[in-house]
Formats: C-alpha cells, structure tokens, sequence
C-alpha cells in the first residue's frame, strides 16, 4: 500500500509544498469567496490572462510571451479589462484570477499567484473598505480591527507627516536606517519607511485598515483635499505585518489616466506600450465605481493560522510553488 506523503513531510521536488489540510483550506476559502459574492448579487466575470498591454505599474515587471512579432504579456491584475467591463455596462463585478509578477519570490510572495479583484459600481472606496473586512472575516476568522490614515500613523510611528515632509527630510530618514540605501524619489522613500519601519509593528491578531495615502502613492486612485492637504482616495488592509488588499476610488478622468500612464511608462528601462483600448474604454465612459485587490493565497495562509495548523509561508498553501512548478 502507498504512503501517504502528506503525512510524512518528504521534500522530493514532485511533492506538493503544502499539506492536505493547506488544499483543503483553499478549496474552502474559494467556495466561501463564491458564496460571499452570491449573497450581494456581485456578477462574477472572467478576462485574458495574455495581453497585448501590461498594467503600468512601475513596481510590478511583466512576464513576456513572445508571439510571432508582436508580445504579449502575463497579466499582473485583471484590472484594465475589469474596467473595459465596466465601461460597457456591466453591474459590479468580481474575478479570481492568476496572475504574475517578475521577481517576487519570497516568505509571502510568489511570482504566480491568485487575485481577487472586485469592483462597485455607485461605491465610495470607505464603503468598500467595509466589505473587505467582512470578507477577511469571513474567510480567515475573526480580528480587532484599527482604522487609521496614513499620515496618522506615519507621524505615530516616524514624527513625520508624510504629505507635507520635504524629499530631503525623507531621504534623511531613509539614510539614518541604511546610511548605503539612496533612493531618490518620494514615493520609494515612503515605501522603505513603511514596509521597515511601521508594517512589522503590526500586531498579529489586528486587522489594520489604512486610508488616505500620500498623491505620489495615487496610482489609478482619484486625488482630493482634505483639510487642505492632497490626499489619494486609496486603502491598504492588513492583517499584522501582512498586506491582504489594495483598494481605489477609481479614477474617471482619461486625461488624467494619460498622464500617469506616460508618467510610469517614462521610468522604466525598457518601452511598454500603453493600453489604448483601455483608455478607449475611458472615454467612452467608466462608472463612479470603486474597486480593490486582494491577495487569496494570503487569505488562505491566515486562515490556516486561525486553525493553529503548521503555516508560516505562502508555499504552505501552494500546491508547488515557483521552486516546483
């Protein structure tokens, strides 16, 4: 009779990385993730993985498929064709996905993985923000929850406000934490402070959701004043020193859209081309939506620790991951 080998822990390279209960788990969380959706009567949708646009994104670096003489590219997030959606009459909408990112490989990330993207039509990103945790919770157990903005919690942490600190300040601050790490621009200096010096302060057992990120971090969130002060329509959730989502007020404007897109693509140190079929979609008309991405591998894995069962990396809720794919 054959052994089961997920009861022994062999580490042949055909071995599924994770447990049983880690396939059991997952199976679980996308049943309850349908259901979730089914209740609120949110349309579930399905989009290409290839493209013939990568998202813009200057963190994230496209896997390229090459076809014949014209790329394609790995989908990093479903969202432009999501809003393409959208912008041709769809209500709300949500999608499970694969998706891929170069280069992140490690604890928590893997450069395939599962996404969850859903968007509301006639939302605000606050109303949205709601329905996040209701999931979280749903999925991974109950937590305490803390609501802050970003510049609450920059200048709790670091005695930094970090819309109105000046590029030399911030870079001082980067230094005194890695005198060899020069980054020259605002954005990569408030990422470094963030991810080294306030997400591992987290506590384990908080869900910590975050508003009001600095106009530099806007990505494809709309820009508003609060109190005088420019401030992205944007959230990040995060359970400890995980992050779960990354939500939008998604902007409107196709001008304004242009102009980041031309933005982001002037930073990287090959061309990409610009969606213009997106943009297309732009002007003819995106709803006042928000919408949001979350991390389902990542849900999983905090699921699992709920349970108190054996799982501290993403590998523990992947069947094979990078290393054995």
């Amino acid at each position: 009779m054959k052994s089961n080998l997920f009861l022994h822990g062999n580490a042949a390279d055909w071995i599924p990385c994770c447990s049983l209960e880690g396939i059991q788990q997952r199976a679980q969380t996308l049943s309850s993730i349908r259901q979730f959706f089914a209740d609120r009567n949110v349309l579930e949708v399905e989009t290409p993985i290839l493209s013939l646009f990568p998202n813009l994104d200057p963190h994230q670096e496209p896997f390229t498929f090459l076809n014949s003489d014209q790329p394609r590219y790995l989908q990093s997030s479903p969202e432009h064709h999501m809003k393409r959606l959208l912008a041709a009459g769809c209500p709300s909408i949500y999608q499970i996905t694969r998706a891929f990112r170069v280069g992140d490989y490690g604890t928590t990330h893997n450069p395939e993985f599962t996404l969850l993207e859903w968007y509301r039509v006639n939302s605000t990103h606050y109303a949205l923000a709601e329905e996040v945790i209701e999931l979280i919770q749903r999925c991974a157990g109950p937590y305490s929850i803390q609501q802050t903005t970003y510049g609450e919690i920059f200048e709790s942490h670091l005695h930094i406000n970090p819309h109105t600190v000046s590029d030399a300040l911030l870079q001082e601050a980067v230094f005194a934490r890695d005198s060899k790490l020069h980054l020259n621009d605002r954005s990569s200096c408030l990422d470094y402070l963030w991810s080294h010096a306030i997400q591992p302060k987290f506590s384990a057992n908080t869900l910590v959701l975050v508003h009001d990120f600095p106009v530099c971090q806007a990505a494809l969130a709309r820009i508003e004043k609060h109190n005088a002060i420019e401030i992205s329509n944007r959230f990040e959730i995060f359970v400890g020193s995980l992050e779960l989502a990354n939500g939008y007020y998604e902007l409107q404007n196709v001008e304004e859209h242009h102009a980041r897109f031309s933005q982001a693509a002037s930073t990287f140190s090959s061309k990409r081309p610009i969606d213009a079929r997106f943009l297309e979609a732009l002007q003819h008309g995106l709803p006042d939506c928000a919408g949001v991405a979350l991390g389902v591998d990542r849900l999983i894995l905090l699921a699992l620790q709920q349970k108190k069962l054996a799982a501290k990396r993403l590998a523990d809720v992947l069947t094979f991951d990078w290393d054995r794919a």
